[in-house]
């Protein structure tokens, strides 16, 4: 416990945003197999970031960083899309396990935005210098 007691309040809350997300993509693949469809969904990897991050694991701190930005990528995409596509309602859409059709361009606009705030949040909070001081690596007994 003494590991986990020195990880920031800010670090803790990233790393349960990514036990959020890895849940909810879990749940959506478990309820997708029990209506007979296979679905694949990248998000279940936030369940071993989260581990991962809360070890204070520098390989892990990496796979997050990577996340973040291409969840900053897809998000920025999506919401360019959406602007300039100016339709109302749209035909169910996937990314990433993420439904971004069926709703109204301003309310995808809008989600894309608040996910993109998110990631860029998760970002800096992972880049920060004593953030980053808690990842050195640390050679193991034996």
């Amino acid at each position: 416990m003494g590991r986990y007691a020195q990880i920031p309040t800010s670090l803790k809350v990233v790393a349960y945003l990514f036990i959020l997300s890895g849940v909810a993509a879990l749940i959506d693949i478990i309820v997708a197999a029990s209506e007979g469809r296979l679905r694949f969904n990248l998000d279940v990897l936030g369940l071993f970031i989260a581990v991962g991050l809360l070890r204070l694991n520098l390989t892990w701190r990496t796979v997050a960083l990577v996340w973040c930005v291409l969840g900053m990528i897809v998000a920025a995409i999506i919401g360019l899309a959406l602007l300039l596509a100016g339709a109302e309602d749209l035909p169910d859409v996937s990314v990433f396990g993420r439904i971004v059709g069926g709703i109204q361009a301003a309310a995808g606009v809008v989600r894309a935005a608040a996910y993109f705030l998110i990631s860029l949040w998760q970002y800096r909070v992972l880049t920060r210098p004593h953030v980053r001081a808690l990842f050195v690596h640390q050679p193991t007994d034996g």
